[in-house]
């Protein structure tokens, strides 16, 4: 309905892939993650050529606490869950207007 392309995955690993051929201008990941934590999914992103199109990262956790894990690799901005669908697409048109 906002009129953007979007995708989701279930892992680190297979972000790493999708996003290489999708690639997006944000990346929105939760901290907490089978086998790859979001901070560090966002570490190899960076590292890579090959997602040189994400301009902002976005974290996602329950746990304020954890929040500077986020911010010391990159991300933007993280929000605290739980948050609801208007909250994010409210976040998401904030995110789609500072790239353009």
């Amino acid at each position: 309905e906002e009129g953007l392309d979007d995708d989701s995955v279930h892992s680190a690993d297979e972000a790493i892939i999708k996003a290489k051929a999708f690639k997006p201008n944000i990346l929105c990941t939760d901290l907490k993650m089978r086998k790859v934590d979001g901070d560090e999914l966002i570490r190899k992103m960076k590292a890579s050529s090959d997602h040189a199109s994400i301009k902002l990262y976005i974290g996602m956790t329950g746990s304020t606490d954890e929040m500077h894990r986020f911010f010391a690799v990159g991300a933007r901005e993280v929000l605290s869950k739980p948050f609801g669908l208007t909250e994010f697409i409210t976040a998401m048109r904030r995110w789609v207007k500072e790239l353009e």
